[in-house]
């Protein structure tokens, strides 16, 4: 989601062995935003740009944000394939993110944190003090579009088609915004951008996962991987 606030502030979990909000302090940096234990969003493809954006404002959506490339440096756990962590870039601030797959193919199976923070480069090693290992440097695209309590991203990345991704603050939220917009549940995906490369070029979570280098200049194509 865009700024959130700490609903109660010494409600900091632990990271990698470290306490969130001491290694912050190691570093100096200025932390604000939220720990949102669940993540309810949904994502779809089959999209253009200019199609998506059709379809939100033909149902009363405004763009909040309007196209930005970012960038982020993604980080694995050892030992939990289903946890990861980015320090990204967005334009106007810097988020330092760290996610969990908790139930797979499920509308509610992300647990997510996030923080907003104040430099890049030290999000990076507060994320290499807690146990995270970076592992790819990645570009993408974002736009945001808003509607009361949901909020639509149109996502590209690298090698992909655009797809938008519908989160709300409840389960039952992101269900009847899906079904006003007329998005198919069925259709859905969850979890990670890997599940949309699979779907739209037949990469796998563990092919995308070893990139250590996704950008749009050097994107993604199956063949790559085939005559590695």
């Amino acid at each position: 989601m865009c700024l959130k606030n700490f609903s109660k502030a010494n409600e900091k979990p632990p990271v990698g062995g470290f306490l969130f909000d001491e290694v912050c302090d190691r570093f100096r940096l200025n932390v604000r935003g939220s720990l949102s234990v669940k993540e309810f969003e949904a994502k779809f493809t089959g999209f253009t740009l200019e199609s998506a954006r059709e379809l939100l404002d033909s149902h009363g959506y405004t763009c909040a944000s309007p196209e930005i490339l970012m960038t982020r440096k993604a980080f694995h756990v050892e030992g939990n394939k289903n946890k990861w962590a980015r320090v990204r870039d967005e334009g106007n601030q810097i988020t330092l993110t760290i996610k969990e797959i908790v139930k797979d193919n499920d509308l509610s199976g992300v647990n997510e944190a996030e923080v907003i923070i104040n430099n890049f480069d030290e999000g990076v090693k507060v994320l290499e003090m807690s146990g995270f290992y970076g592992v790819a440097f990645q570009e993408t695209k974002r736009e945001i579009w808003h509607k009361d309590s949901i909020e639509v991203m149109i996502d590209t990345w690298p090698g992909l088609t655009p797809f938008i991704e519908v989160e709300g603050p409840s389960e039952q939220s992101v269900i009847s915004a899906c079904k006003e917009l007329n998005l198919n549940m069925e259709e859905a995906l969850f979890g990670g951008v890997d599940t949309v490369y699979t779907k739209q070029v037949g990469i796998t979570a563990e092919m995308i996962n070893n990139l250590d280098v996704l950008t749009f200049e050097k994107p993604p194509t199956l063949e790559m991987f085939m005559n590695s």
